[in-house]
């Protein structure tokens, strides 16, 4: 049971980490248009593509597959938040373009 939490914890996290991010990583290759759900249905399939790899390497390497999976979306939370953290003290927009 805990681990179907986290396996919806990390589908979700990774969402919606793309869809906050992807607008800044996929503006220069398709331009101005691009709605925010592109950057989140990236992140969902990264995510379902990583669960299915731990899902078929199940029997050898669950460990290892849950530790980077946790790992994984630790990193991601932590890395959103430091962002939210230095766009709060350094106020300048000119930085994230």
């Amino acid at each position: 049971m805990l681990i179907l939490l986290v396996r919806v914890i990390f589908v979700v996290l990774g969402a919606l980490i793309g869809a906050t991010s992807g607008r800044y990583f996929y503006e220069p290759l398709f331009g101005q248009g691009l709605p925010a759900w592109y950057g989140a249905a990236i992140g969902f399939g990264i995510a379902v593509t990583l669960i299915a790899a731990e899902q078929a390497f199940r029997r050898r390497f669950t460990r290892s597959l849950v530790a980077f999976l946790i790992g994984l979306s630790g990193g991601l939370l932590l890395s959103t938040l430091m962002l939210a953290v230095l766009r709060q003290v350094l106020q300048d927009e000119e930085l994230y373009r």
